[in-house]
Order: C-alpha cells, then sequence, then structure tokens
C-alpha cells in the first residue's frame, strides 16, 4: 500500500468518523486539529507520531483503535526497513495489537495494561539511538512487576540483527 493511498483512506474513515459522532465535540476536536493535520503531511519517517496519536485519542475513545494500523501495514508503508522510523512505528503498531489482547485477556486489569502501554508507547515515541537502552530496561521491568504480561517482552524486544541493522550509527568520513 502506498502513502498516499493509506493517508486518503484514513482521511475517508476520520470523516465517516466525523459524521458518525457530529454530536460529540470532543471527537471532533481531535480530528479536526490532531489527525487530519498529521494527515495531510504524513511522510513515512512520521508514521509513528500518527500511530501515537490514535494511540492516545483511542484511551479516550475507543473508535479510534481501529484506525491504528497493524505491524503488516507498516511493513507496507515503510520501504526503507533499515531506519529508526521504521523500527519505531513496527513496534507501535506491534504494542497496540498486543494491548488489544491484553485488555481482552485480562479485563480486570485494563488500567494497569495502559499504563504500561502508555510507557512504553512513550518511549518508542521519542526513541532516539541513544536510548535503545532506557526502552529495553523498561520494557523488561513489565515482566519482573506483572509475570503474567511476560507475553509483551518477547514481541517487544528486537532481535540482534534488528539492534545491528537499525541502530548502527554510521562512521564518520
Amino acid at each position: 500500500m502506498k502513502l498516499y493511498k493509506f493517508k486518503a483512506e484514513h482521511i475517508s474513515r476520520l470523516i465517516s468518523i466525523k459524521q458518525q459522532f457530529s454530536d460529540n465535540q470532543r471527537i471532533q476536536e481531535i480530528i479536526d486539529n490532531h489527525l487530519i493535520p498529521k494527515l495531510q503531511h504524513l511522510r513515512a519517517m512520521d508514521l509513528s507520531d500518527y500511530i501515537f496519536t490514535l494511540y492516545l485519542a483511542s484511551r479516550e475513545f475507543s473508535v479510534f483503535e481501529e484506525l491504528i494500523p497493524t505491524e503488516q501495514e507498516v511493513d507496507a508503508l515503510i520501504e526503507n526497513k533499515n531506519k529508526l522510523y521504521y523500527f519505531k512505528a513496527k513496534y507501535l503498531a506491534r504494542l497496540m495489537r498486543l494491548r488489544r489482547e491484553l485488555k481482552q485477556k485480562y479485563p480486570d486489569k485494563k488500567d494497569r495494561i495502559e499504563t504500561i502501554v502508555f510507557e512504553i508507547a512513550s518511549l518508542l515515541h521519542l526513541l532516539r539511538r541513544d536510548g535503545l537502552t532506557t526502552y529495553l530496561f523498561n520494557v523488561t521491568m513489565v515482566c519482573k512487576e506483572y509475570p503474567e504480561f511476560c507475553t509483551l517482552v518477547p514481541s517487544l524486544v528486537p532481535s540482534d540483527d534488528e539492534i545491528k541493522k537499525i541502530f548502527v550509527v554510521p562512521k564518520e568520513e
């Protein structure tokens, strides 16, 4: 899927949501002030920012959760797979999938799941090469605090090959 097609589809879906929730001023504001402006100027390197904004909106209104792209959609949208922005978008999409699965599996722990996801999503959203160790530490701490969340850890920790591919700083000439 090309980025321009993704943008057009999402703007169309946002317009539908606006019509469906025309009586809800807050949904109108989120769409008009945050989501549509991000989509208008969306580039591959901004996809993680858009996903994070959708995530924040979905915390308030579940209707936005269905707009969060899947990991497969991220793969199709970003051609250059050795860039940090690809890693961030891919892992945010993966985290959103895990969020849905955990909330269904542990309905009594929704608030804690949301807190954990917010912490990890914030780290991913703002991730720079030098912040990888902080990200990895926080993801592993989730498992230590709540053993039932250990399913998060393996899918949110990049492989050695991914780290080498994405987080290697080019040598100066």
